[in-house]
């Protein structure tokens, strides 16, 4: 009898959780959209933070179906509970509960399979036979290259806009983002063709952190070989030369802000990495007693709070004698629905999100238009860049023209041609520097080529993309150890 119990339980036990296995699965891609197992990775190994909606929407939608599933299945097998019309359903369920279960968890496996992506992770990891040579024939060293900066060096904003896109301008039955795309008319800004247009997203660029690698170092984001490692928290890329080491070895003073909490996909263990830099996040603020110990909106704090701090840090770093390099990520348009900050937006439209969005333009437009203001402003060159593509698939179909957004204002020189150019996140890193006035010899860094230079990009010199996204996402033996070097060695 005992042992008969131990196996129900067993048998519950694993039905919950490949009940959870499905239900979870189904949940990631209805909340970020297509993504790989590579990123679900990654946030197991980084801390991801999240707000109340998010934690209440997975409990909603993982464990109370598992809960669910299991007390029906109990129900279906209990002898006390007897009712004519399902008679046969009982027995069947009494007879056959273990083939059930594991016909259950064979779905899941399969489920989980196709829905995350890991074949491809399989097919990029477990084949040493099929190592990449990518990066040995296109990856440039950034410490191999001569950098020359002007004689007076530019000051850097960089803006990164939450899940901002270029289709908000014109794939909707109203323009979501009318100061983005003034901006990008009136200023500089890339694109694929002759309208507004931006990037082509890439594998290991589609999520925040992913997002900023990929557009300050030139490089995809891959789990490391040994991923014990990203439970150090100490060490991110450490091996990658981005552009917060490079400003910072020459003399750049720097400041990033963010309204969420710093361990945020692990955005702390980066800036420490590079550029030894504390970031001034949502603790941050709390510490400096700029919002009350007890706040908390969001993911943090809202983007209406952050623009202003951001002033105030701007204003600190105009008056020192050093060039300086302020960077910001903005949030209340994260995933899944964003932040609506009733305080400060209107809401014009029926969709929350699309209020969202037009709120996120609004503020942006109003923080351009008093930095412009600003005595700073004149040697300073700003760029603002989506930090991803919008993970709200429900608003999106295949004919959409998505493309991440880019906008360069007060550029140190012109470039030789800005529309119909075929370029990707990592392009963006040597474009900033060039922006900045700094010549870069051969006009490539890392995975990106400077999008001023008549010098092609790598996909349009590979002009496959598929093929492309293939190599940068395959085992390398050089992306590792240039990347992690002695960390995989521990």
């Amino acid at each position: 009898m005992l042992t008969r119990k131990i196996k129900k339980i067993f048998l519950f036990c694993l039905l919950f959780i490949a009940v959870m296995l499905i239900s979870t699965s189904y949940w990631i891609v209805d909340k970020f959209g297509e993504v790989t197992l590579e990123q679900v990775l990654f946030h197991i190994y980084m801390p991801l933070d999240a707000d109340q909606k998010m934690i209440i929407s997975f409990i909603r939608n993982t464990i109370f179906w598992a809960i669910g599933v299991v007390a029906l299945v109990g129900f279906l097998i209990c002898d006390k509970f007897y009712f004519k019309g399902i008679r046969t359903i009982k027995k069947l369920f009494q007879r056959h509960l273990t083939a059930f279960v594991f016909a259950v968890v064979i779905i899941s496996l399969i489920v989980a399979y196709v829905q995350l992506n890991v074949h491809g992770v399989i097919k990029s990891y477990m084949y040493p036979e099929k190592l990449s040579r990518f990066y040995e024939i296109y990856y440039t060293n950034p410490r191999q290259v001569q950098l020359t900066f002007p004689s007076k060096k530019q000051n850097l904003i960089l803006i990164f806009l939450e899940s901002i896109e270029t289709s908000f301008a014109d794939s909707f039955d109203v323009n979501l983002i009318p100061n983005i795309e003034n901006l990008a008319k009136e200023n500089l800004s890339f694109s694929d063709r002759n309208a507004l247009g931006g990037a082509s997203s890439m594998e290991g660029t589609g999520w925040t952190s992913a997002g900023l690698v990929s557009q300050i170092c030139g490089i995809p984001l891959r789990m490391p070989i040994n991923s014990n490692h990203y439970r150090m928290y100490s060490s991110f890329l450490p091996g990658a030369v981005c552009l917060p080491d490079i400003l910072k070895e020459n003399g750049y003073t720097i400041d990033f802000l963010i309204g969420s909490e710093g361990q945020f996909a692990g955005l702390n263990a980066f800036f420490n990495t590079h550029g030894n830099i504390r970031l001034k996040d949502f603790h941050y603020f709390k510490e400096t007693k700029k919002i009350p110990s007890n706040y908390r909106v969001y993911w943090g704090m809202e983007d209406a709070k952050l623009y202003e701090f951001a002033k105030e840090e701007l204003q600190l770093l105009s008056q020192q004698k050093a060039p300086f390099f302020f960077g910001m990520m903005t949030i209340d348009s994260h995933f899944a629905d964003g932040y609506l900050d009733e305080k400060t937006c209107h809401q014009p439209y029926n969709e929350t999100y699309k209020n969202v969005i037009s709120c996120a333009d609004s503020k942006i437009g109003l923080f351009i238009d008093w930095l412009q203001e600003q005595p700073f402003y004149k040697d300073t060159t700003v760029v603002l860049v989506g930090d991803h593509l919008c993970m709200n698939k429900h608003i999106f179909n295949d004919k959409m023209h998505r493309k991440m957004i880019n906008i360069f204002m007060n550029p140190y020189k012109k470039p030789q041609e800005t529309t119909n150019r075929q370029f990707t996140p990592f392009d963006i890193y040597p474009t900033i520097l060039e922006a900045m006035g700094i010549q870069i010899e051969g006009s490539r860094l890392a995975l990106g080529t400077s999008l001023f230079s008549g010098r092609p990009t790598l996909l349009e010199e590979i002009k496959d993309i598929r093929y492309f996204n293939e190599e940068i996402m395959r085992r390398s033996a050089v992306y590792d150890q240039i990347f992690y070097g002695d960390l995989l060695l521990d």
